[in-house]
């Protein structure tokens, strides 16, 4: 259904695409030519209409005294002294029109201009497919064939304050003028019109190809990612199976270490029953504090795949100046400490708030230094936290606070807690190397809170 209300927009798009740009392609062809014929009239008028306003202007003043005429060739004179009678029986603004002349007075004289020779005159300046009318006070003085069609171009003249000179003129639509233009502009459109076909079809072809590759590509993310949900789902429930037999395997372990130890008989279970999830037998601190030299490359390689679960909330940022550290105590022991503290610590910021945190881990030659985004946290508070996360995660390997600061104290490790803002750092100073034959025999394993109680 989304696909097909995709598909069936984006076809009505192309169509509303297609035709305003063929719409605006032909308005713009229409005006183009319209504005390039407007120009040839204007041109045409601006030529006759001079050479009638010089023609006219020449034959009512009569201060000019070269009496050239250009389009009225065939012209006579009456001086108004003889005929004064006539020039008073009909004026007409010092002009009268004829159908066959123009009757012109001035001062000193009469100017009979011949309307007949003016017409052919025109006929000639004008081409065929033109139409035109030329009024004078809006009385026409020359008409061009068709002269009813609605005229394009129109331009008045004042020849005085009484006189205006008014020529119309427009393109003839029967003429092969006219219909090759049409025809020029109908070959265009159908050009244009063919070209932006193709270009949409092409345009939706590749497009339609495109999507249908993306949605491929999507439709197999989809299942890459159903299949990475089920797996992680599976993963998390084993995860959630292995924490609860971590926790029977480490009760029943220690349960049946006590008893072993102590000698509990029957009837006295009880004291079994309320062992201290803090005195369990696992994790158990490893005690060796043989001089070692350890790998800090490989260490953090762990460090990233083992926490990676907790990168979609914290960014874990690990650095390191040297490669290898020499320490008085074994890796295991090392690795124990390290993966303990960042395990807390990152259970502490997890606990907090979704809001995306920062961890940086910086290793050096004589210490490490850990900077983490948290609510001020110090020993007391970091043991407190720890033992609540010990009873939801229980593991074989990973200590709580109360432990690693108990390790650190007997491997000779010194650590600083410092706190400033929302951010917290927690600085672990290598224990200096000793001679082996200084060093005392190291611990494997510490037994001793079950087996003092022995009698």
């Amino acid at each position: 259904m989304s696909k097909s209300f995709t598909h069936k927009t984006l076809y009505v798009v192309t169509i509303v695409i297609f035709l305003t740009f063929n719409t605006t392609i032909y308005s713009y062809f229409l005006y183009t030519q319209k504005e390039k014929d407007e120009l040839m009239l204007t041109g045409y008028l601006d030529s006759v209409g001079n050479l009638l306003l010089h023609d006219l202007k020449i034959a009512t003043n009569n201060s000019i005294y070269s009496k050239t005429f250009f389009l009225f060739k065939k012209f006579s004179t009456i001086n108004r002294n003889i005929n004064e009678n006539i020039v008073k029986t009909e004026p007409l603004n010092g002009i009268k029109i004829k159908p066959y002349a123009i009757y012109i007075k001035n001062s000193a004289e009469e100017f009979i201009l011949d309307l007949q020779e003016l017409r052919e005159i025109l006929n000639k300046i004008f081409p065929t497919f033109i139409s035109y009318t030329i009024a004078i006070n809006n009385y026409n003085i020359a008409l061009g064939e068709d002269s009813n069609q609605t005229f394009d171009v129109r331009k008045d003249y004042t020849i005085d304050s009484n006189t205006t000179l008014t020529i119309q003129a427009g393109i003839k639509q029967d003429s092969n003028f006219y219909l090759l233009n049409k025809k020029k502009l109908h070959k265009k459109i159908l050009i244009t019109t063919i070209s932006s076909c193709l270009s949409c079809l092409f345009f939706l072809y590749f497009y339609l190809k495109i999507k249908t590759r993306i949605e491929e590509k999507f439709d197999i993310l989809e299942e890459e990612l159903h299949e990475e949900r089920k797996i992680n789902k599976a993963l998390l429930s084993n995860k959630k199976i292995n924490q609860r037999l971590n926790k029977l395997f480490i009760k029943k372990a220690t349960e049946m270490y006590v008893k072993q130890e102590l000698g509990v008989i029957s009837g006295d279970e009880h004291i079994i029953k309320n062992i201290s999830p803090s005195n369990y037998l696992f994790p158990m601190c490893l005690y060796d504090s043989s001089s070692e030299k350890i790998n800090i490359v490989n260490l953090i390689e762990s460090l990233e795949g083992y926490f990676s679960p907790y990168f979609i909330t914290t960014a874990l940022k690990i650095k390191t100046t040297t490669d290898i550290v020499n320490i008085n105590c074994t890796t295991e022991v090392f690795y124990q400490l390290i993966f303990s503290i960042i395990f807390n610590l990152m259970e502490f910021m997890d606990k907090q708030s979704e809001v995306p945190k920062t961890m940086v881990i910086n290793f050096t030659e004589k210490k490490v230094i850990i900077n983490y985004d948290s609510f001020p946290l110090d020993e007391e508070r970091m043991i407190s936290l720890s033992d609540s996360i010990t009873l939801e995660y229980m593991d074989i390997f990973l200590l709580n606070c109360r432990k690693i600061f108990k390790s650190l104290k007997e491997h000779k490790f010194e650590y600083g807690i410092s706190s400033e803002g929302e951010q917290n750092t927690v600085e672990i100073i290598y224990p200096i190397v000793i001679n082996d034959a200084e060093q005392k025999e190291g611990q494997v394993l510490d037994f001793y809170k079950y087996t003092h109680h022995k009698t």
